[in-house]
């Protein structure tokens, strides 16, 4: 069902590390949002440049590149967006390495 070259953007109830995985194998970009209990090991931090429109909004932005502690999917790396906005912080899992930190939040 993947189709190359389409972005598919889901909700946390569709997340699984393979699930990544397949859309990135398929030529396809994914961007899903995480459960807040999700455990990874940082492979390597990435810039985040935001607008100063959003810097008093947005807060604990951090974006890097991960890999799963569970051993079983550690061979998976993928793009991990965090941003807290009041009270509620979004973790969100992407291939999309192309796009900016503000490019991927508002998606």
């Amino acid at each position: 069902m993947i189709q190359p070259n389409q972005t598919y953007v889901l909700d946390r109830g569709y997340m699984e590390y393979q699930l990544v995985q397949d859309v990135d194998d398929g030529a396809a970009w994914v961007v899903v949002r995480a459960y807040n209990n999700i455990e990874v090991e940082t492979i390597e931090e990435l810039p985040v440049i935001l607008p100063d429109a959003v810097k008093n909004q947005w807060s604990h932005v951090r974006d890097r590149i991960v890999r799963p502690k569970d051993p079983e999917y550690a061979h998976i790396r993928f793009r991990l967006v965090e941003c807290t906005v009041g009270t509620t912080t979004y973790r969100l899992i992407t291939n999309l390495y192309h796009l900016t930190t503000f490019q991927i939040i508002l998606l």
